[in-house]
C-alpha cells in the first residue's frame, strides 16, 4: 500500500522511509510551551520567544477558545544565561498577570533550549543558517521540562 502512493507520487520506493516518533504520554501538564530560537540571528544576543499555556488548555488551539497564551521573550547571554526576560502579555489563566514560569524553570528551560539548539545546528541541521527551531515542550507534573519535539522554525 505504501509502495503504490510512493510510487504514484513519483519517489523511487528505495528514497522514502516511514518512521514513527515515541515518547510517554503527558497527562497533568503544568504547561505546555512553544519555543522559537535565535530570532534576530545578527544580533550580538540571540533571542528567544516562548508561547505558554497552564495546564493543558492548548496553545494554538486552545480547548477553551477565550484562553489567550503567554508570550515572553529572552535573550541568550555570553555565558549562556537568561538575559532580557520580557513578558509581553501575561496568559489569561494565569493569577494576577505574573507569568506562568517561575525564574528557575525559566532558567531550566533555557539551559536545554541552549544545548538543543547548538547541537541541532552543528550535528542536526548545519547547512541551515542561521538556524531557527521550533520546539514543542512540556512541563510534566512533577515539574520537569520535557522536549516533545523539534524542527527548523
Amino acid at each position: 500500500m505504501t509502495r503504490g502512493r510512493i510510487e504514484w507520487r513519483h519517489l523511487p520506493p528505495g528514497d522514502a522511509s516511514i518512521g514513527r516518533p515515541v515518547h510517554p504520554a503527558f497527562v497533568g501538564e503544568q504547561l505546555e510551551a512553544v519555543v522559537v530560537t535565535n530570532l534576530e540571528p545578527d544580533s550580538d544576543t540571540q533571542y528567544y520567544r516562548v508561547a505558554s499555556q497552564r495546564g493543558e488548555v492548548g496553545i494554538v488551539r486552545p480547548s477553551d477558545p477565550n484562553a489567550v497564551a503567554e508570550h515572553l521573550g529572552f535573550r541568550r547571554g555570553t555565558d549562556d544565561t537568561v538575559v532580557d526576560v520580557t513578558l509581553i502579555n501575561p496568559s489569561s489563566l494565569s493569577a494576577g498577570g505574573k507569568s506562568l514560569w517561575s525564574e528557575s524553570l525559566l532558567e531550566e528551560l533555557a539551559t536545554q533550549v541552549f544545548v538543543l539548539h547548538d547541537v541541532f545546528a552543528q550535528h542536526v541541521y548545519p547547512e541551515i543558517s542561521p538556524l531557527k527551531l521550533d520546539v514543542e515542550v512540556d512541563v510534566t507534573h512533577d515539574g520537569k521540562v520535557v522536549f516533545k519535539q523539534a524542527r527548523p522554525y
